[in-house]
């Protein structure tokens, strides 16, 4: 990412059509947005399947933009995902912590401490 982003320079981060490296700079991590509309987004995902990618992480902004156009049923749709996926991380933890801590006498079951 720091290449694409000239160390710090901020007058070209287009690097191709409907690709905006910006976005890493926001986000506090790498990150490349694409940008516009469905039916353009849709097409360039078609290209990126055809020299094939595989995998794309889309980790869009429905929240904010449903929050824009007034969409409540998106919006409590997003905060419903959001707190699915913080219960599978937290019971995900969790479960590696039991096995990974099992040794210690306060991971014991009944142990007192």
């Amino acid at each position: 990412m720091s290449a694409l982003h000239g160390s710090g320079r901020r007058d070209n981060l287009v690097i191709a059509p409907n690709l905006w490296t910006g976005i890493g700079l926001v986000r506090g991590s790498a990150g490349t947005a694409l940008v516009g509309d469905p039916e353009t987004v849709a097409k360039r995902l078609r290209e990126f399947q055809a020299l094939g990618i595989k995998t794309v992480i889309a980790s869009g902004y429905m929240a904010m933009s449903a929050r824009e156009f007034m969409q409540t049923d998106v919006v409590v749709l997003a905060i419903l995902i959001y707190g699915l996926l913080g219960k599978l991380a937290d019971s995900s933890v969790r479960a590696i912590e039991r096995v990974s801590l099992a040794w210690h006498p306060a991971y014991r079951k009944g142990a007192k401490v």
